[in-house]
């Protein structure tokens, strides 16, 4: 009795409260953009919701328009605040969904190329961005889900404006209207860094440049007082202008600083976080929380200032919140009371929030337990109060708005050019009268963003009538073609360049064609043609390949371990097989090949019986077997990598030669504490009958046994394993530590056997992630050969660029 006794009285004044403020003066909330620093907005948001001062309007500029756009929809400063706090910023910024998801035959060339783009007929096709912003724009549409049948911006929870520019014209843009996550994609699109955003006959870029801090668009909508939070980049002075993400801040500050100037007049509250010594780049996980933090003391800062303005216009939140009364007290809960239009028991009410009659309150995981019913879909409103019971306890109510089960009434594809309706439909997985699932939505659409089809995918909701919607999903296809290119650098091929061609569904749906080009240190030409489905649901594919090789090869001494032969191995090779899709993992193939070598070598003062001129024709049967769970191909923490394959010459099949012969290569990555990386790599091979010099396996060097030179260890059998550590010194340079062992075999020349002999080696290096990939010095010493194998020498290798 006393509980609803209580509701009615909240009832009451709640209604009270809201008579009042239709009489009161209108408060709106403007929030600039600044990329990385916008996280400092989060602060002002928490200090407001703490003093419960109502927000009429909002708008932002950039990072200000997207958080004001989470505040607009809903989210409360404490939500945005774990949002911001638990998302992987960096894998945001990728165009592709996480390696894990991606199929083999996509993700097996992932990290051999700096360069990639388009061609439309013989004309490159260069993206208009570093970023095509597929993961941002449907991390948008996840989050804004609840509201995103609102076309009209001044219907959801809180009226909502943000900026961007039209490249077109030149002119600013105000959106007040559309889809939400696609205008919290527009106001973000630096130039250059992300792809711009069609919006009907515009391109929409970042509205920073025009308007980063858009005061006076709030003075438009209605607003009469205005709370400012600006985040900008300040005028640098000259001898701070040393950098291009210094350079390009400073751009973006000149293009609008006198109406900055003029729109920080008509703030009754000014808010400034300190950013200084950040940019807006600085997403990584540390900075992210000092920026945060920063923001949050700047608002503390102000909460004098903005309690005063509170008192001074009588404001009083609609929503009567007593969850801080209890930060600082432990409380028992009582009871929970559920009400409202929900079919769940209350039993799945406690597991959902996390909390039982006579635990101890727990405010912080009640709020996140909240924040996840509220994204959760399964619920139109989630409202709760804390109402206390007597001076040690409380009881929680709970008012919730079960969302029936939405179904999709009508779907519409939009941009496909050279891919089917039908096909898309099937790809999608979702069709009329299917019920609407936003994670089941999500979940396929990463899927189809990983099958290299798509630069972008997204969609929106539009309501039909009440449990009906219209999806809409709009995509835009990449090119038939793209060009990639690539280079690296090692001590022993010097500078390689690799270029690659591929095709698809060209000159019929499904097909893919792929061609590439080494050049310069070394020679090789691979091109295959195969038919798998395009969706690579079904296992089994045929190919067919056509390769050339001329690379120079060095042959060393067994005892001295100097260099003291050399030969270009130089064949030709066409083959056909069937290659068998193990998921997203890998691929088992097996192939017959024909090779024609043509070989001459060069060994000045060895008895030419023992090394002839080759030129055989092999008829080999090839088995191969693929692995690839790592979480990423240049850097990786954790997963395995297995490659191995087994090659059988028969002379019954008119082969030169009667040889088999295996070879393979597994590594394991594993991390601790986010900073230590351990990897456990082994290698073995082994051979029966007449293996030729020029099919002997060669390791040696920093990607295979480190100590000795590159392609030193050479012969019919031999294995090793090797430890590596690598620590994180920052997050593009690391320290490693590796250390190798292994058995050394060797018996094919006439009086020179070498039996079970060990090899050793270990290094110390440093590595450097950039642009054009990884710079990596190690410093090792090793085995000077496999006669003197106790033998110490010392060996440098530098490497720059991807491995291919």
């Amino acid at each position: 009795m006393k509980i609803k006794l209580f509701v009615l009285a909240l009832i009451t004044l709640t209604t009270t409260t809201i008579f009042a403020q239709e009489q009161r003066s209108k408060i709106g909330l403007v929030l600039s953009g600044g990329g990385a620093r916008g996280i400092a907005h989060v602060g002002a948001l928490k200090l407001i919701d703490s003093l419960h001062i109502p927000i009429d309007y909002i708008a932002g500029t950039s990072m200000g328009g997207i958080i004001g756009a989470l505040y607009a929809a809903g989210f409360t400063g404490n939500e945005i605040e774990k949002y911001v706090l638990e998302t992987d910023w960096e894998e945001m910024f990728l165009d592709k969904p996480p390696r894990s998801e991606i199929p083999y035959l996509e993700k097996k060339d992932d990290g051999k190329f700096q360069i990639e783009f388009g061609i439309e007929g013989f004309t490159p096709v260069l993206p208009s961005g570093l970023i095509g912003g597929q993961n941002i724009s449907l991390k948008f549409s996840d989050l804004t889900s609840a509201v995103g049948s609102i076309q009209d911006f001044d219907k959801l929870p809180i009226p909502f404006r943000c900026v961007a520019v039209d490249l077109i014209t030149g002119n600013e843009v105000v959106l007040s209207r559309g889809s939400l996550p696609k205008a919290m994609r527009a106001t973000m699109a630096i130039p250059t860094v992300f792809a711009p955003v069609e919006w009907g006959d515009s391109l929409l870029i970042d509205g920073g440049f025009l308007n980063n801090f858009p005061a006076d668009v709030l003075k438009e909508m209605g607003a009469d007082i205005i709370i400012g939070v600006n985040v900008g980049s300040q005028l640098l002075k000259k001898n701070e202008l040393n950098s291009l993400i210094n350079v390009l801040e400073q751009t973006m500050v000149l293009t609008d600083y006198a109406k900055q100037k003029e729109n920080y007049k008509l703030c009754e509250l000014f808010i400034q976080p300190d950013l200084e010594g950040f940019t807006t780049a600085d997403f990584d996980a540390e900075s992210v929380r000092e920026i945060l933090q920063i923001g949050i003391n700047a608002a503390l800062e102000n909460k004098q200032a903005l309690t005063e303005l509170k008192n001074k216009y009588a404001y009083i939140s609609n929503e009567v919140i007593k969850e801080d009364l209890f930060l600082s007290e432990r409380k028992v809960i009582s009871s929970i009371i559920l009400s409202g239009e929900s079919s769940y028991t209350l039993n799945y009410l406690y597991e959902l929030t996390g909390h039982y009659p006579n635990d101890t309150l727990d405010i912080i995981k009640l709020r996140d337990k909240v924040s996840n019913m509220k994204t959760s879909g399964l619920f139109k409103e989630v409202e709760y109060d804390i109402l206390p019971v007597s001076g040690e306890s409380v009881s929680l109510y709970f008012n919730l708005k079960e969302r029936i089960k939405t179904v999709v009434h009508g779907l519409s594809i939009v941009g496909n050019e050279s891919l089917h309706f039908n096909f898309l439909i099937d790809l999608l997985g979702i069709k009329p009268g299917d019920p609407y699932d936003k994670k089941i939505l999500n979940e396929q659409i990463k899927y189809m963003s990983g099958l290299g089809y798509f630069e972008e995918i997204t969609y929106f909701i539009e309501p039909v009538r009440e449990n009906y919607i219209h999806l809409t999903i709009n995509i835009k296809e990449k090119p038939l073609r793209r060009l990639r290119l690539g280079f690296r650098y090692d001590d022993r091929y010097k500078l390689v360049g690799i270029l690659g061609l591929q095709t698809t569904n060209f000159p019929i749906t499904g097909f893919r064609a792929e061609a590439f080009l080494q050049f310069a240190g070394l020679f090789k030409f691979d091109y295959i043609a195969f038919y798998p489905s395009r969706t690579f649901d079904i296992p089994l594919y045929p190919y067919v390949r056509i390769s050339y090789k001329d690379v120079p090869i060095y042959i060393y001494d067994f005892t001295t371990g100097e260099r003291m032969a050399e030969y270009d191995d130089r064949s030709w090779t066409i083959a056909a097989g069937i290659g068998h899709i193990i998921s997203n993992t890998g691929v088992v193939k097996i192939e017959y090949n024909h090779e024609y070598v043509n070989i001459d070598p060069n060994f000045s003062g060895l008895d030419p019986d023992y090394f002839p001129s080759w030129r055989d024709n092999l008829r080999v049967i090839r088995g191969e077997l693929s692995i690839d769970r790592l979480d990423n191909s240049i850097i990786p923490r954790e997963g395995i990598f297995i490659n191995a394959h087994y090659d059988a010459s028969f002379k019954n099949l008119n082969s030169a030669l009667d040889y088999k012969y295996y070879e393979i290569d597994a590594k394991v990555f594993t991390t601790f504490g986010k900073r230590h990386t351990f990897g456990l790599s082994g290698y073995y091979t082994d051979f029966t009958g007449d293996l030729p010099t020029y099919k002997w396996p060669l390791r040696g060097g920093p990607y295979g046994f480190v100590g000795m030179k590159i392609d030193q260890i050479e012969g019919h059998n031999f294995g090793y394993i090797r430890l590596d550590y690598r620590y994180e010194y920052k997050k593009d340079i690391f320290f490693e530590l590796i250390v190798n062992g292994g058995t050394y075999n060797f018996k094919g020349f006439e009086g020179l056997s070498l039996l079970n002999k060990p090899l050793y080696g270990f290094g110390l290096g440093i590595k450097f992630l950039s642009v054009a990939g990884p710079f990596e010095l190690i410093f090792s010493r090793g085995s000077r050969s496999p006669e003197k194998w106790n033998e110490f020498t010392p060996n440098v290798y530098f490497t720059a660029g991807f491995i291919f």
